[in-house]
């Protein structure tokens, strides 16, 4: 008895034994399983820079610095095709960076270089969306209040492609305005003084404030709503008492579109509602088109009876310069 005692003990003993070595096999094995495949897989390094602009002023379609909390969407294409590699399509990476060079990171999925050694390339946009319809993204100008926010930048070199072999795993994104700024500096003239602009109010007419933009095809399509846009302000440059700026989608035929001036002065002739009218003045776009990634600068002069309007187009693209007078 004493004896099947301890013959009982010691089955119990050696179970334990087993038991223990087995979960510390089980658990060798489950973290070998874990961290061999994934430590053997090629994460991607990103990083993005937003091509220059002459003169830099504040806003991405003017500037080249990422802010802080930036997002992209990213796509991973295969080498000689447009199909999404691994189900990778519009994934989300963000940015902590405030300078030209934006280092990004995933958000909640990591983009993983194939492990069969393919060739790759990506596309990329901003700012993110996270509901694309048949990959298509849908720009809104309407709403000038934070331009940042409606810059839309895109990125795809189609000659550059990559593998898990590629240098640091890092692939270097280069973004591209793809929407038109306007920038409005304004001056007193003639029979005016400075506090006389200080409350100028500015808006367009004659622009469209939506359109599609393809991603895959990098083309910009179907603009719709033809709607008041009204530019932000921005700080005055030197000479000029007042600024704004805007961001609108490109046209070939601005022909109909126009610039409105109001002074907001209530002076002129009383209208029909029983206020007096305040000095307005307009001025009709004279450009065959504004273009696609191209900035134009109009510095505007008030006179007491007409406005002058001296248009520059800066150098994202080449362009020209011309004088014009308003009245």
């Amino acid at each position: 008895m004493f004896n099947t005692l301890i013959i009982s003990k010691m089955k119990k003993y050696l179970l334990t034994v087993i038991a223990i070595f087995l979960a510390g096999v089980f658990t060798s094995c489950n973290q070998c399983e874990f961290d061999g495949p994934s430590n053997k897989r090629a994460k991607v390094n990103f990083s993005s820079n937003i091509v220059k602009v002459t003169p830099p002023i504040t806003t991405k379609m003017s500037g080249n610095k990422w802010e802080s909390n930036d997002s992209i969407g990213i796509y991973m294409l295969r080498e000689a095709s447009i199909d999404v590699e691994d189900d990778m399509n519009n994934i989300k990476y963000t940015t902590n960076s405030n300078d030209e060079t934006g280092i990004f990171e995933a958000n909640d999925v990591t983009i993983f270089f194939p492990d069969n050694g393919d060739k790759v390339r990506f596309m990329s946009y901003y700012p993110y969306a996270a509901s694309l319809t048949n990959n298509i993204y849908s720009v809104d100008v309407s709403d000038q209040t934070s331009q940042s926010k409606i810059d839309l930048l895109y990125s795809f070199d189609t000659e550059k492609k990559y593998d898990k072999k590629t240098s640091d795993k890092k692939v270097s994104l280069v973004f591209n305005h793809m929407l038109t700024k306007i920038n409005i500096h304004i001056k007193p003239g003639e029979g005016l003084k400075n506090s006389d602009v200080e409350n100028i109010v500015v808006h367009f007419e004659g622009f469209h404030t939506n359109a599609d933009f393809n991603l895959f095809s990098g083309i910009l399509s179907n603009p719709s709503n033809v709607s008041f846009i009204k530019p932000v302000s921005m700080t005055p440059i030197e000479d000029y008492v007042v600024s704004y700026e805007a961001i609108i989608i490109p046209t070939d035929n601005p022909s109909d579109a126009k610039m409105v001036f109001d002074l907001q002065n209530g002076s002129g002739e009383e209208g029909n509602d029983g206020y007096i009218k305040s000095d307005v003045f307009s001025w009709k776009f004279t450009e065959n088109a504004l273009a696609q990634g191209t900035e134009y600068t109009y510095n505007v002069t008030v006179n007491r009876s007409s406005i002058v309007v001296e248009a520059t187009i800066n150098n994202w693209l080449p362009g020209g310069e011309e004088s014009i007078e308003a009245k």
